[in-house]
């Protein structure tokens, strides 16, 4: 740490100040020091402090974590909201870090940096924890409730729609179902906003609520709140004001609120400082249950203060019941119920294990190499447990052995052993080590020289087998030598060695002798007046120049003259004077400065710059030296001030929505710096505040409803304006549009325009008397045979004859009486069934009651009827005994079959009975028994009428599909839920029927018809509307839409006459090409 007194500082100062001048001091601290060093210690002196500053604040200990998010540490949610923990570390100069941690996670997580997120309802307890210090730690609880309803902007728009009758923008986009012009205002900046107070008094520990309201509603900007106070008056960031416990009384401060464009402002005064509290007995707020705690409250008896406090949770009391009992092998289990809350959870009783038997039964002996078996049974009562375990195998008993291969020098033998065990076969084999080789002393082949080695070769005394080793050299013999080059100063000499035993020669360095200096220096150069001069010691070895020790003579330095002025001096500039070296040999020159002369000022003022509008003018008193240009004591008058002409005035009306003005020009002329007279010109505009609209008290409607088309009416408003052109200007803006229904055709009657025939649709059409459209749909004569198959409306006959056992395959039950069906294979194509037919069976004739088989399946050669292709069946009647319960796809395929007399009453299911009987034109009445009519009549294309559908019918499932001539949809039963692809393909079938409220699946039900219209309501049950009015394109308006409809798909796709549509419901989350393809609606 370094410490510098202020006096010290001076002295530092006062020595910067003299070396400026040239010149050094020694100073208080003791040594000689430059304005760098003064600098450097100044700084040193200031980082120092702030040094000693921060190492004292970082020694500071968190002590206290104080929660300034909630007052008494507690805090209430609503499930789906974040708030950020607000919070202080004291003393303020320690460590802020801190850590977060949820007891529930399920109930509230926290985020790092202290984010709270509710997540459902319940309690919980959030630690914070100093990282500086672990001991120091608070705690804040969270009562989390339910998530409140909200209204959002896009609901307020919505709300606005659903006035207009328009469609909600929460699931399709407004500009999707009307005209951009009748689209809800857009979101757009805050232009007011309005505080519940303006003015609060807060005794310390206290808060208050600060609720904003914005102006218009329809604005997205966000509210942001702001505080001209640092310390105990606190303001967060959802307006709620805070006073600390140790603010003093009277301690003031500003909340301003900023949304927009707009602000609001509220005082907040500290009128009562903090309450030694008496707190009062604890209350229970919040039961505690088995998982969740508890909370009590404390009320300060002085200041009413409330404080609260957690509930451990109970935890559960569980009751066993065993449900399932453990055996040996098999786990059991046991159902845990608390006696507190009734939850329940199962848990495994662990199997016992067997209890094996101690002696058990040898399945198998072991032998030398292979392991026996063991059998063990459990001896636990109705266990049938048992388990094998392996008996050691024995190992061999070995024998001597026997070589059966002698080991060599260098190859290993081998001993073989044979088991002793009778029986056993087994045998080992055992390796026996080479014996190595006897080698003879050896002898000489190649004698050693000098420098190259010999060689000795060796053989084996058994097998001949040959070796050899190197005999070492024997090295050189060298005698004394002979000097070749002697050594000098730096330089090595040389000797020459030779060897006596192979004159070989060789060479030896001789060290070099060394300088021998002189004892006195030597000058090898001597100075001058800007250059040194040099001397030396040098060596006194003959032929040696070498040289050491240099050193520098100093230089002479310049003899100057009295010189010659260059240069006279000025106000401010020095003069210069040029010196010459009167030194032998040297020709150098240096100029001097001649000091300034200073200026001569004058001692009046002189106007140096006239004032302007703007701009000050200037007086001083100025240099009287020739070519001086310098002033002093500059002095300021005031600008004069902008006239402005008012006879030349450029003026803008304002309208509604822009802001009118007036722009003046000022008029003033001036002198220059130069005496040119210029004038001033400036322009400055005053804004025309915009006069805002003044709307009618009445409506204007914009254009009138048509038939499908709605119409509109607003409130216009009556300002108006000249522009820049001179020309008066109207507003045009309109305020309450609102939207004015369709009125709807007025149809005249229905008139035949083409009769229909036997099998053949007409046509009828009718038209609206306001816009002329004309509508047309099918028309069908039902036809309505009798008992004897005659038609009543067009007198065609059909001919029926009495079946018999041989216009049948069959199967006789003896036992039953009764005669089996399969396969009609007679030459009629009408018949009448009787209840019973003759048979004969071996010989003897009887009568059999007749029986079908049923569950014919979907494929025409698997029915009883269609697989005739001998003589297709055409008209068929039933007598009046003939029982049959399931008619299954009976007569699917019979394409010819146009006339059904009669049906059994027995008849329960009747599923794809007629799919496919594309000539069907007539069908008696149904039987009463039915429940479900699926795909009874898909694809009978002929069928213009049907007959009255049962009351217990509760699914009609792809019952008419594809009846391409049914013009008319029966009465359909009260108690129907399914009606799923029922008319679908029906094209021309114009009128729906009355959809009963018990109808809850509707997919594809009107898919390619012809309706015209369609029912005013859809029942309530109905959730999903896929593909239900797919390319009926002659609708013109939707139906009203329950509320529980979740999903819309395709619902109104290729629906080209559609013009107007009532609002789409909120609870619709699902929408795919809803209205696709819906060429005359309004976008």
């Amino acid at each position: 740490m370094i410490r510098v007194d202020i006096i010290d500082i001076i002295v530092i100062v006062d020595i910067v100040r003299l070396w400026l001048g040239g010149r050094l001091m020694y100073s208080r601290i003791g040594r000689y020091i430059g304005m760098g060093l003064a600098v450097l210690v100044i700084g040193a002196a200031a980082v120092g402090t702030v040094g000693q500053t921060e190492c004292q604040a970082a020694k500071k200990k968190p002590k206290k974590i104080q929660v300034l998010t909630e007052k008494n540490s507690s805090l209430r949610m609503s499930a789906g909201d974040q708030k950020k923990i607000s919070f202080e570390v004291l003393p303020k100069k320690a460590n802020q870090k801190l850590t977060f941690k949820s007891s529930r996670k399920n109930v509230v997580k926290v985020s790092a940096k202290g984010v709270l997120t509710a997540v459902k309802k319940g309690n919980a307890t959030i630690t914070l924890q100093s990282k500086a210090k672990k001991t120091v730690k608070t705690k804040l609880k969270v009562a989390v409730e339910a998530k409140k309803s909200t209204v959002s902007n896009s609901e307020i728009i919505a709300y606005q729609a659903a006035a207009m009758n328009l469609a909600p923008p929460a699931s399709v986009q407004i500009s999707d179902l009307i005209p951009s012009y009748l689209a809800a205002p857009k979101a757009g900046t805050a232009t007011g906003i309005t505080l519940n107070q303006n003015y609060v008094e807060l005794a310390a520990g206290e808060s208050f609520q600060l609720i904003a309201t914005i102006t218009p509603v329809t604005s997205t900007d966000k509210v942001v709140w702001t505080i001209d106070h640092l310390g105990g008056i606190n303001v967060y960031t959802t307006g709620n004001i805070f006073v600390t416990e140790d603010t003093p009384v009277g301690t003031e401060a500003i909340v301003t609120a900023t949304c927009g464009n707009a602000k609001a402002t509220c005082k907040v005064v500290t009128v009562q400082g903090p309450c030694e509290h008496v707190w009062g007995a604890w209350a229970t707020v919040l039961s505690p249950e088995c998982m969740t705690e508890g909370t009590e409250r404390s009320t300060c008896q002085k200041c009413s203060k409330v404080r609260e406090r957690a509930v451990a949770a109970t935890g559960h009391n569980w009751v066993s019941k065993v449900l399932t009992e453990p055996t040996c092998a098999e786990a059991g289990e046991r159902e845990l119920t608390c006696q507190s809350c009734s939850e329940t959870k199962k848990e495994i009783i662990k199997a016992k294990g067997h209890t094996w038997i101690t002696n058990g039964t040898v399945l198998e002996e072991p032998t030398c190499t292979k392991a026996g078996k063991m059998q063990y049974t459990c001896t636990v009562k109705d266990c049938d447990g048992e388990k094998i375990e392996a008996i050691k195998a024995s190992g061999h008993s070995w024998d001597t052995g026997e070589i059966t291969s002698s080991p060599t020098c260098t190859k290993a033998g081998q001993r073989t052993y044979h088991c002793t065990i009778e029986g056993c076969t087994g045998t080992k084999k055992e390796t026996i080590d080479a014996t190595g080789h006897t080698w003879t002393y050896g002898e000489i082949t190649i004698p050693p020289e000098c420098e190259k080695n010999g060689r000795r070769d060796f053989s084996c005394l058994i097998c001949s087998a040959k070796k050899y080793t190197t005999v070492p050299k024997l090295g050189h013999t060298w005698d004394a030598g002979k000097v070749t080059k002697e050594p000098t100063c730096d330089r090595t000499g040389e000797r020459i060695f030779t060897c006596g035993t192979c004159l070989q020669e060789r060479s030896e360095s001789i060290s070099a002798l060394g300088h021998k200096l002189s004892d006195t220096y030597t000058t090898d150069k001597e100075p001058a007046c800007t250059q040194q001069g040099r001397e030396s010691l040098h060596c006194t070895r003959d032929g040696c120049d070498y040289v050491t020790n240099i050193r520098l003579i100093p230089m002479l330095g310049h003899d100057w003259d009295a010189g010659v002025v260059t240069s006279d001096p000025t106000c401010i500039r020095p003069g210069t004077r040029r010196l010459s070296c009167q030194r032998d040999g040297c020709s150098e020159q240096m100029s001097k400065l001649i000091p300034a002369l200073g200026h001569d000022w004058t001692d009046d003022y002189v106007i140096t710059m006239e004032a302007t509008c703007t701009g000050a003018g200037r007086r001083a008193q100025i240099c009287q030296r020739t070519g001086c240009t310098k002033v002093k004591n500059e002095q300021l008058e005031d600008p004069l001030g902008h006239d402005w002409d008012l006879n030349n005035v450029e003026h803008v009306d304002a309208t509604c929505t822009t802001e009118g003005s007036d722009i003046f020009t000022c008029k003033r002329t001036y002198l220059d710096v130069e005496g040119n007279t210029k004038t001033c010109g400036r322009r400055k505009k005053e804004i025309l505040p915009a006069k805002k609209h003044s709307f009618a008290s009445t409506f204007t409607v914009d254009w009138a409803p048509t038939c499908v088309l709605a119409g509109q009416q607003s409130k216009h408003c009556i300002n108006s304006w000249t522009n820049k052109e001179g020309k008066t200007e109207s507003c045009e803006v309109a305020d309450e549009i609102t939207v004015l229904e369709p009125l709807g055709h007025t149809w005249s009657a229905w008139r035949v325009t083409v009769q229909p025939s036997h099998g053949v649709l007409g046509e009828e059409s009718r038209s609206c008397s306001v816009c002329k459209e004309v509508q047309t749909r099918g028309k069908a004569e039902e036809h309505r045979y009798d008992s004897n198959g005659t038609c009543q409306a067009c007198g065609d006959k059909v001919t029926l004859t009495q079946s018999k056992i041989s216009d049948w395959e069959y199967t006789v039950n003896t036992t039953e009486k009764t005669v089996l069906l399969k396969k009609y294979i007679g030459s009629a194509p009408g018949i009448k069934i009787p209840a019973q037919m003759v048979v004969d069976v071996d010989g003897v004739t009887g009568t059999y009651a007749v029986k079908f088989a049923g569950g014919y399946g979907q494929r025409p050669q698997t029915g009883v009827f269609a697989s005739n292709t001998r003589c297709p069946i055409e008209a068929v009647s039933f007598d009046a005994g003939v029982k049959l319960e399931n008619m299954q796809y009976m007569f699917s395929g019979c394409t010819k079959l146009k006339a059904v007399l009669n049906l059994p009453t027995s008849v329960t299911d009747m599923t794809g009975t007629f799919k496919g009987c594309s000539s069907l034109i007539s069908v008696s009445a149904l039987p009463a028994g039915l429940t479900a009519l699926t795909s009874t009549f898909e694809d009978c294309s002929s069928l213009g009428y049907v007959p009255a559908i049962p009351a217990a019918v509760e699914s009609m499932y792809a019952a008419f599909k594809n009846c391409t001539s049914l013009v008319n949809a029966p009465v359909l039963p009260a108690k129907l839920t399914n009606l799923s692809w029922t008319f679908s393909g029906c094209t021309a079938l114009s009128q729906s029927p009355v959809i009963p409220a018990t109808v809850t699946e509707m997919t594809n039900t009107f898919e390619n018809t012809a309706l015209l219209s369609v029912p005013t309501d859809i029942p309530a049950g109905v959730k999903k509307l896929t593909m239900t009015f797919y390319n009926c394109q002659g609708l013109e308006r939707v139906p009203n839409l329950p509320s529980t409809i979740e999903t819309m798909e395709y619902t109104f796709k290729n629906c080209k006459n559609i013009c107007y549509i009532v609002p789409l419901p909120s609870t619709v989350t699902r929408k795919v090409d809803v209205f696709a393809g819906c060429d005359k609606l309004v976008q």
